[in-house]
């Protein structure tokens, strides 16, 4: 085979690789980590981004949303230790009250949200902040 042959072939694999990642069965993304920009009465709206491109995407909260806080706690048993001080680092179950806008998030959904601009928010992860005890 020539050098040209070998070459076009390449391109043509190559070209093939990219359609297949970007429009394939592989595409389907249902989570989407980004910037809280509204918040309605039964609703969110999320700016991230999803494979390098900018998203916007209004997700709507209904009674099955799973609402996920992460917390640093620390007892003051810790603190009172002397050397720095490793927080645990807990789960607990969120509200919808603690979603402001510029809060940021993960957001799950079942819809591949490389394709919609609305859907239902199944589960919600974010940070709450601190927890100390004695």
């Amino acid at each position: 085979m020539n050098k040209k042959v070998i070459l076009a072939l390449i391109v043509v694999v190559g070209i093939a690789g990219g359609l297949i990642y970007k429009f394939g069965p592989i595409s389907s993304i249902n989570k989407l980590t980004g910037e809280i920009t509204e918040v309605g009465e039964n609703f969110i709206v999320v700016k991230g981004y999803l494979r390098k491109e900018g998203r916007v995407v209004q997700f709507i909260i209904t009674p099955n949303t799973e609402f996920n806080k992460s917390i640093l706690a620390v007892s003051s048993e810790k603190l009172a230790a002397p050397g720095p001080v490793a927080p645990e680092r807990r789960i607990v179950k969120g509200e919808k009250t603690d979603l402001v806008v510029g809060k940021v998030l993960v957001v799950y959904s079942q819809d591949n949200l490389l394709t919609v601009s609305k859907t239902e928010a199944i589960k919600i992860d974010y940070v709450g902040g601190y927890e100390f005890s004695k």
